[in-house]
C-alpha cells in the first residue's frame, strides 16, 4: 500500500467519523477513488488489535463483490506513530455513513427502516458469496 495515500488522507478533512475512526476520500496512484480510515487510537492501542486487523484483512482478501471495498492493506502512519489507517477502494451505493451524515446536518432523525434497507444488502451480498451458484437471484 502506498503510506503517501494514507498520509494525504489526513490533510483533507473527513467525510464522516465515528467511534472507529476518521473517514476520507483520496485519489489513488492512477487517479482512482480510494478511502482512507484512520482507526481511533483507542482502539489501535490495544496491543493485539493491529495483528488481529491484517489477519482479518488477509483472510477476506480474495473475497469480491460490487458493493464491498476491497482492502488494500493496513498500515502504521510512521514508524512512532499509533495511527493504523485501512486503504480499501470506493464503492458507489447507499452507505450508512452517508445517510447518518446527512441526518445530522439535516437534524433528521433515522427510522429503523434506512439501517434495515442497508443490512438486508450486505445480508444479500454474503448470501451470494457463500452460494455463488445463486448469483442470478434476486435480493432475499
Amino acid at each position: 500500500m502506498d503510506t503517501a495515500i494514507a498520509r494525504a488522507s489526513r490533510s483533507h478533512p473527513p467525510i464522516f467519523e465515528d467511534g472507529l475512526g476518521k473517514r476520507y476520500r483520496v485519489s489513488g496512484p492512477a487517479g482512482e477513488k480510494l478511502e482512507v480510515l484512520a482507526l481511533n487510537e483507542a482502539l489501535t492501542s490495544v496491543s493485539a488489535f493491529e495483528f488481529s486487523l491484517s489477519e482479518r484483512v488477509a483472510a477476506l482478501a480474495s473475497f469480491q463483490h460490487a458493493q464491498f471495498p476491497r482492502v488494500r492493506g493496513v498500515q502504521r502512519l510512521g514508524q512512532e506513530s499509533s495511527t493504523i489507517t485501512i486503504v480499501s477502494e470506493y464503492v458507489t451505493g447507499a452507505r450508512l455513513a452517508d445517510m447518518l451524515t446527512v441526518a445530522e446536518q439535516q437534524l433528521l432523525s433515522l427510522d429503523i427502516n434506512a439501517g434495515l434497507h442497508l443490512i438486508r444488502q450486505l445480508v444479500h451480498a454474503v448470501a451470494r458469496r457463500a452460494h455463488p451458484d445463486h448469483e442470478g437471484a434476486g435480493p432475499a
